[in-house]
């Protein structure tokens, strides 16, 4: 049976990685990933998105969003889940601790940080934009930062330094699939 998986990203970074990192992952169980970018999205156009998804057969959604600023997990995803309107299942939601960036950086083993004579992290949970960015060589574009260090990502490496990171891998990547 072809299986489809919608991922709900916040922005282009958080679908650069996922198209990386976790489509590769869930290949043999989705033939099909497909990416919204919601941060743009009006609240109600996600809640008709997902009520809409959630009907058809051999599909599946998982709703991507940072941390940020919120104290804890449980407490970000009450509010996500208020703001679209209850219409997303608590298990599909996956929160990144504290922003996609530290995801990024976990995959990156000891002797890259070197090669780019930065220092090496062992949690980059804590990992948000502006400290990534001053992790960032200076002389190189952060976009293409990025794609760098897609190009060298460990999924090993990242599952040891960023607990979200983990078990994100733990329920949904290693067989544990979203159903």
């Amino acid at each position: 049976m072809f299986k489809q998986l919608f991922l709900f990203v916040e922005g282009p970074d958080d679908e650069r990685f996922c198209r990386s990192v976790v489509e590769p992952l869930v290949q043999s169980v989705f033939q099909q990933v497909k990416y919204i970018l919601y941060a743009k999205m009006k609240s109600i156009e996600v809640a008709k998105t997902i009520k809409g998804i959630m009907h058809i057969p051999a599909v599946s959604y998982l709703f991507v969003h940072d941390l940020d600023e919120h104290p804890c997990v449980a407490i970000c995803k009450e509010k996500i889940l208020e703001r679209f309107n209850q219409t997303l299942h608590p298990d599909h939601v996956i929160i990144v601790k504290r922003e996609i960036e530290s995801w990024y950086l976990a995959g990156v083993n000891q002797s890259h940080c070197r090669k780019f004579k930065k220092k090496y992290l062992k949690d980059t949970e804590k990992v948000n934009k502006e400290k990534f960015n001053a992790l960032r060589p200076e002389a190189v574009v952060r976009t293409d930062f990025l794609k760098e260090l897609l190009i060298i990502f460990s999924v090993e490496e990242a599952k040891e330094r960023n607990n979200s990171f983990s078990y994100f891998y733990n329920k949904f990547l290693s067989g544990n699939h979203p159903h």
